[in-house]
């Protein structure tokens, strides 16, 4: 895997961009509909739901129709209970979760693979474990929120729990992407192509898709 990810970087790259922006632009959009008065996050509402009360009074708000709640809902889901619209919404979290796992280890190994030449090499195990880290802890908070959905008896502060940490790690590995890209980029710019520094160029704006969760 690691040498056909440096042997076709460019092609690489972009399919698992364009996967992880294709699964998230579906997510959002099935999102829409979960934004009422009393969640106006959407799903990130759920997610970060550390009061079991509040989860509570949301999951009975969407218990109604879309366009009851939120009567400017007009598309293919006014008539479906919200509730039905987030548990297919995290259906969909499930495939982005896997497109952005994907990016984000080919973001690691060609950062890996970039600083080849320089003294200063990237953490790259820590940065794949925290990689992993994100995917398991997206799958349980996933799995956590769909059986509060459905009536299981679940504390609304594990899946919060879940989350927090999930974006905390998030963070941390974006951070590093960037940092490492920022460095690589000065390094670059002094002894390599222009071809070179705007192929890394895209490689760190392309990170910037893991930060966001719909």
């Amino acid at each position: 895997m690691k040498g056909f990810i440096e042997r076709y970087a460019t092609a690489t790259l972009v399919v698992t961009a364009a996967l992880a922006l294709l699964t998230f632009i579906i997510q959002a959009n099935t999102g829409e509909c979960l934004k009422t008065a009393l969640t106006p996050g959407g799903i990130l509402s759920l997610e970060f739901a550390w009061q079991q009360e509040y989860a509570d009074a949301l999951r009975d708000e969407w218990r109604k129709l879309c366009q009851v709640a939120r009567p400017v809902c007009v598309n293919a889901t006014a008539q479906s209970r919200i509730i039905d619209v987030a548990i297919v919404n995290i259906y969909w979290d499930f495939a982005f979760m896997v497109c952005y796992f994907i990016l984000f280890y080919v973001l690691v190994i060609l950062h890996e693979t970039k600083f080849a030449r320089i003294s200063k090499k990237p953490h790259t195990t820590a940065a794949i474990v925290f990689c992993i880290l994100i995917f398991v802890l997206d799958g349980i908070e996933n799995v956590l929120m769909l059986n509060f959905l459905n009536d299981i008896g679940i504390d609304s502060w594990k899946f919060a729990l879940s989350a927090s940490i999930k974006f905390t790690f998030v963070a941390v590995v974006a951070l590093y992407i960037l940092w490492r890209g920022a460095y690589l980029r000065r390094f670059l710019r002094l002894n390599s192509s222009p071809l070179l520094n705007e192929f890394l160029l895209q490689c760190v704006l392309n990170s910037i898709l893991i930060t966001i969760n719909p």
